[in-house]
């Protein structure tokens, strides 16, 4: 398999009540996750709503980390050949 070198890798870690967002690009990131299961019984302050009427919890305490060796880790994990890359984790966007 080839690994297109213009693609960004993420992978989105939830764990318990955390959730954390990791990519292969030292590139800032702006995301969103739209947590549509937590809609049901969320408070009208926390709900998002869309045009179309549908409605989701944005989630607000997420990290987003730069970690090549883990996104390749969970990428070859899934059968997909990603280039690891010497780098330390460093955080490049939080939200409280």
């Amino acid at each position: 398999m080839t690994t297109n070198a213009h693609e960004i890798r993420v992978v989105i870690r939830v764990e318990m009540t955390r959730e954390d967002v990791y990519s292969d690009s030292l590139r800032p990131l702006r995301f969103v996750i739209a947590d549509y299961d937590m809609a049901d019984g969320a408070d009208d302050s926390e709900l998002v709503t869309l045009a179309t009427g549908d409605q989701f919890v944005a989630l607000e305490s997420v990290t987003s980390l730069d970690d090549f060796n883990y996104v390749a880790e969970v990428f070859a994990a899934i059968d997909n050949e990603v280039p690891k890359i010497d780098n330390h984790s460093k955080p490049i966007f939080t939200r409280n």
